[in-house]
């Protein structure tokens, strides 16, 4: 096994220096790598505490994290041992009576160690290695599991909780990784994703409102298309009224006929001659008739077609209408995120602003120190003088008090 002189997360950066965002997205990327290898060979770490998670200093000046202690590792396809690991930083779902692991128990537990080490604590009060020696591993799982069930899920104030204060996009995944129920929780190979692409919320979003933009000028198009429809859908309505009209007024005709040829035939003794131009007279008058029903059959088909248009571009319409309206909530739910991000930013400045009245209140004592300091040699020096004065024989012994 290699050496690390650095000894653990934990203990490297309490002891050297400060974990800020830059840190914690190389530890993210890093164990989610070392995670995902575990995770395809079915194996579950169960125990990602700072502890078990050593540092070096590579020849670049690079730091590598590596996970060990695979001690309470199991394999998945293997029944689950009832046994825990380390109960501050386990998942709420191994912290039952009868404890369940994933490859996302590894992911809540990553998300907690990052969050420990931002905070210098655990949130909630949970304490890490500081259970009474007689209390059993069980009921403090228990206590563990009813804490997370008061409190919910994690909210980004109990990440970002004081200066210096984080990004969305840290503040978001470490979100997503720490959801309590198993099935909202982000996979591993998606936080090795996020953590190699620090900006991707922020892509996301732009690409989001591309694409709302893109529906917008869709539904527009839709729209005015929908318009013109509904103007063609007019004039078939118009022709077909016209039609409708003209077929009653033929009918009214035909029935006039009908009754001269009534007329006709009870006076056919009498005229055959009349009789031949009433039936040619009605013979044009059904051809007109039925000219003038074919004309109605063809507008009645042309209505429905229209009608049919008209009713796939309204539906067309409508579920533009629903995708824009879901991908506005997801817009207006990110930049809640981001006014919580600047409200933040805002006590940040405050903070600065406080810390330059300080700074310039120190200054002003140093000052007021030198001062009196440099006023107290002058005397000082004033005061030999006037003894050597008065007393020449004592000159040997003020003079090396002088240097």
């Amino acid at each position: 096994m290699d050496y690390f002189p650095k000894g653990d997360l934990g203990k490297y950066y309490h002891e050297n220096r400060v974990f800020g965002e830059k840190q914690a997205w190389e530890v993210l990327r890093q164990c989610a790598e070392g995670l995902l290898s575990l995770g395809s060979a079915k194996i579950v770490h169960r125990d990602i505490t700072p502890a078990n998670i050593l540092v070096r200093k590579e020849a670049n000046k690079q730091l590598t994290f590596v996970i060990a202690d695979l001690g309470h590792a199991i394999d998945i396809t293997k029944p689950m041992p009832m046994s825990y690991g380390t109960q501050a930083f386990s998942a709420p779902e191994s912290l039952a009576p009868t404890p369940s692991f994933s490859v996302k128990s590894d992911v809540f537990s990553l998300g907690l160690v990052v969050l420990f080490l931002l905070r210098k604590d655990l949130p909630y009060g949970l304490k890490w290695n500081t259970a009474p020696a007689t209390e059993s591993p069980s009921v403090r799982a228990a206590s563990y599991a009813a804490i997370y069930r008061e409190n919910g899920d994690f909210k980004a104030s109990d990440i970002c909780t004081k200066f210096p204060f984080y990004s969305v996009n840290l503040v978001t995944l470490l979100q997503r990784m720490l959801q309590l129920k198993v099935d909202q929780r982000i996979t591993m190979d998606r936080v090795f994703h996020i953590s190699s692409n620090p900006k991707h919320y922020e892509n996301l979003v732009a690409a989001l409102e591309l694409d709302l933009a893109a529906e917008k000028r869709f539904v527009s198009g839709q729209t005015i298309k929908l318009a013109k429809q509904a103007v063609f859908l007019d004039g078939a309505n118009r022709d077909r009224k016209a039609a409708v009209q003209r077929c009653d007024s033929l009918t009214s005709e035909l029935t006039v006929a009908f009754r001269k040829q009534q007329i006709v035939e009870e006076q056919l003794s009498s005229s055959n001659s009349a009789t031949h131009e009433l039936q040619r007279d009605l013979s044009k008058v059904k051809g007109h008739l039925a000219e003038s029903e074919l004309g109605i059959v063809r507008l009645i088909r042309e209505r429905e077609t229209a009608l049919f248009e008209k009713r796939s571009t309204e539906n067309a319409l409508k579920a533009s209408e629903f995708v824009v309206e879901e991908r506005e909530k997801r817009i207006q739910e990110l930049e809640t995120a981001f006014a919580a991000a600047n409200k933040q930013i805002a006590e940040q400045q405050s903070y600065r602003s406080e810390y330059h009245k300080l700074k310039s209140r120190s200054l002003l004592q140093v000052c007021q120190m030198l001062i009196f300091f440099v006023l107290y040699q002058c005397l000082l020096t004033f005061e030999i003088c006037i003894y050597t004065l008065l007393n020449p024989n004592s000159i040997c012994m003020t003079i090396p008090c002088l240097f």
